[in-house]
């Protein structure tokens, strides 16, 4: 399947960090949520998101994050920085 170089560039970064350590420090920059320096775990790699879980307000949450949301700056992960 045919996808963006620079969408492909981050999957191969994000496997790479998910094989070393599995945690990575997530920034949500969005209307509805606005998170800060999230420990996160990543929980699985797919073709157009991952998963990752966090303890965020004392809460365990699980969410997606989409490959373009991370092109755009919408979500940062401070390791691909």
């Amino acid at each position: 399947m045919n996808t963006n170089p620079k969408i492909d560039d981050i999957r191969k970064e994000i496997k790479t960090l998910y094989n070393e350590k599995k945690t990575i420090h997530v920034d949500v920059l969005n209307k509805r949520t606005r998170v800060k320096n999230a420990l996160c775990e990543i929980s699985g790699i797919y073709e157009y998101f991952l998963c990752v879980s966090s303890n965020i307000n004392g809460y365990m949450e699980s969410f997606s994050i989409s490959y373009v949301d991370i092109l755009t700056k919408q979500i940062i992960i401070r390791e691909l920085q």
